[in-house]
């Protein structure tokens, strides 16, 4: 566990410098250039980080940073002035962050804005969500990223990682596929998306990020509507 949370705040940080270089001239661009030193606060979910004389505090997966009383969202490159801010700060904009979906393991479908899609094949909650996948095809991209909600499903969705042939009859049908007769097969790029996952926040799934980067974890009531009113992409 203590190795699982090293590799996140390592790649969190390296993801904090992507999206540092792709950020507004007013937003401070090196707050987290040439760290010194970093240890864990004994209290969840920062760290304490020295960079450059400045002492900071970084959260575990890079979206936040305390620096010298300002607090910023390093994802959306925005500063939090006040509470009402915090909401601001809860979109995900992948493609300003610098990670691109198809890096990790699922399969495409349909065209439009993307829609990306965390969700587990083994779940109760994916069928009806399928249904609505394919219906929204037309008008949306969806990238579905599997992963398991539970360590006994974590063959269900290697399966479908490791053949694309097998995730795209998944989606048309419900069929999962049998488990690989190579072990190896999909095993890095699953671990990839649990990371990355866990990198994201996304503590259950299935887990929507919307175009715009909004995000709803579990089916929404009214799906359509809810990819309807996050539809735009971010500027």
């Amino acid at each position: 566990m203590r190795l699982v949370r090293s590799v996140l705040m390592v790649a969190a940080l390296a993801l904090t410098v992507t999206t540092f270089a792709l950020a507004e001239a007013s937003f401070p661009r090196d707050v987290l250039s040439g760290i010194d030193a970093m240890r864990k606060l004994p209290a969840e979910g920062f760290h304490v980080v020295e960079s450059k004389g400045r002492l900071l505090l970084v959260s575990t997966n890079g979206h936040y940073v305390v620096m010298g009383g300002r607090i910023l969202d390093l994802w959306n490159q925005v500063e939090v002035r006040s509470v009402a801010d915090v909401d601001r700060t809860t979109r995900i904009p992948l493609e300003r962050m610098g990670l691109d979906s198809d890096d990790l393991g699922g399969v495409s479908l349909g065209q439009g804005p993307q829609v990306v899609l965390f969700l587990d094949p083994a779940s109760h909650e994916t069928p009806p969500l399928l249904r609505h996948v394919r219906t929204l095809a037309d008008s949306y991209r969806f990238r579905l990223v599997f992963m398991p909600a539970r360590a006994e499903r974590r063959p269900t969705s290697q399966a479908l990682i490791c053949s694309k042939a097998a995730a795209l009859r998944f989606i048309e049908t419900g069929e999962t596929a049998p488990e690989p007769t190579d072990a190896e097969c999909g095993r890095e790029r699953l671990q990839r998306n649990m990371v990355t996952a866990s990198l994201l926040g996304v503590r259950r799934v299935p887990f929507t990020i919307a175009p715009n980067g909004a995000t709803s974890a579990g089916v929404p009531a009214d799906y359509a509507a809810f990819l309807k009113d996050n539809g735009n992409e971010p500027q």
